[in-house]
């Protein structure tokens, strides 16, 4: 496998990005000239934060792949965690794959990722309001969740989700109170 900066030798990125990315290596590149995209598949034994990645991403395409008009797309496995105690990973990799999803779909991180999780043996648990929209969502986000940590860890994970009762608030006495208020004379 080569190394990141072996297949991208040119790259300039300051001293932290590049101290992360010296022991990434890269798995494969591939490039689709119908969407105007190069894949990039990176391994690496620790994780990198989503900004991060994002961040790379962004001086690839403009140090590298703009003249060619690609845009790439940073991936980023991490092979060697797989063994990882899924409490032990996801305290690692949760902000970034929060991002991921808000990246995905703002609404789904807006209802799934206010709770946190639940972690029992190696069974994840995501939590939920009872409500029409997280009742339609609850399988995409497991799903997400499932194929996510499958993709980056070579993981398979069980996930279950719990719906939480909302508490329900009596509104009608403090709209009367504000329109009272709005319509005093």
């Amino acid at each position: 496998m080569t190394s990141f900066f072996e297949a991208f030798p040119g790259l300039s990125v300051d001293d932290k990005t590049y101290d992360i990315f010296s022991n990434v290596g890269v798995k494969k590149i591939s490039a689709s000239k119908a969407g105007k995209l190069v894949k990039i598949d990176l391994n690496s034994n620790d994780i990198i934060p989503y900004r991060i990645i994002k961040n790379i991403e962004k001086k690839l395409y403009k140090q590298v792949f703009s003249t060619l008009g690609f845009k790439p797309i940073v991936e980023v496995l991490y092979p060697s965690l797989k063994n990882l105690d899924l409490n032990i990973l996801l305290n690692k990799y949760e902000e970034t794959l929060m991002q991921e999803l808000r990246e995905r779909s703002a609404i789904e991180y807006a209802k799934f990722c206010k709770n946190p999780f639940d972690i029992k043996d190696n069974k994840l648990t995501i939590f939920c309001d009872d409500d029409f929209l997280c009742h339609q969502k609850s399988e995409d986000i497991r799903d997400f969740f499932v194929s996510t940590i499958k993709k980056r860890f070579d993981k398979d994970i069980e996930i279950t989700d719990e719906i939480r009762n909302i508490k329900s608030v009596d509104l009608l006495p403090t709209l009367i109170h504000i329109k009272n208020k709005l319509f005093e004379e």
